[in-house]
């Protein structure tokens, strides 16, 4: 079993017991080491990790187990249309590059779960994170100027969406906030320059003021 497997075997991999399931990814990561680097990719998610990084492989094939998960899902309740859910950084951005905006959509929603490590229960279906990027100011016009795109995905505001097109919880978005006016204040207890200090303020206003609400 290699990285590239059909969707009949990432199914099957996916509905494997605890136990059957680590004996199969360590397959799959032990073929990952025969070159004898200390870094190499994850299978199937093509994560950067440490060979010899024991914490760090528990976490990643976690994240394996997630997104084989969110790709059964989103084959049983996305749209019919819809191709097998892409589960690392390439597929994705090759989604998101296609020329049929359908597509794109779906590069976008891959990215957006990806971000959020595939927790799909989490994220917003993909019919209303589709409906939110036609309401995001910030969602290029081709998309939300798409006539078959607004049928299919009449605009409706959804919260949390950033210029990046990806979705983030309420909880985790006011997390990232706190740290960055935690980090700020922090310059300025340092007193450091007023260029320096203006450039993360300006950074942290852009980015959070481009979410959508």
């Amino acid at each position: 079993m290699g990285n590239e497997i059909g969707v009949c075997n990432y199914e099957r991999l996916a509905e494997l017991c605890a136990d059957e399931f680590e004996r199969a990814v360590d397959k799959l990561f032990a073929k990952t080491r025969e070159d004898g680097f200390y870094l190499a990719r994850t299978p199937i998610t093509h994560r950067l990790y440490d060979v010899n990084n024991p914490a760090q492989i528990h976490k990643f094939k976690q994240d394996i187990r997630a997104a084989l998960a969110a790709r059964v899902w989103f084959r049983q309740h996305g749209p019919l249309w819809a191709p097998p859910l892409p589960l690392n950084y390439a597929d994705c951005e090759k989604l998101e590059h296609d020329a049929d905006p359908r597509i794109e959509l779906v590069g976008h929603y891959a990215f957006s779960l990806r971000a959020l490590v595939w927790d799909y229960k989490t994220h917003p279906l993909f019919v209303d994170f589709c409906r939110g990027l036609m309401a995001y100011a910030r969602t290029p016009s081709y998309l939300k100027e798409d006539p078959e795109l607004l049928a299919e995905f009449p605009p409706r505001p959804l919260a949390g969406i950033d210029a990046g097109l990806r979705w983030c919880a309420p909880e985790e978005l006011a997390e990232h906030r706190a740290i960055s006016e935690q980090a700020i204040q922090q310059l300025r207890d340092q007193n450091v320059d007023e260029a320096t200090l203006k450039e993360w303020t300006d950074e942290h206003e852009s980015y959070f003021g481009s979410i959508s609400t």
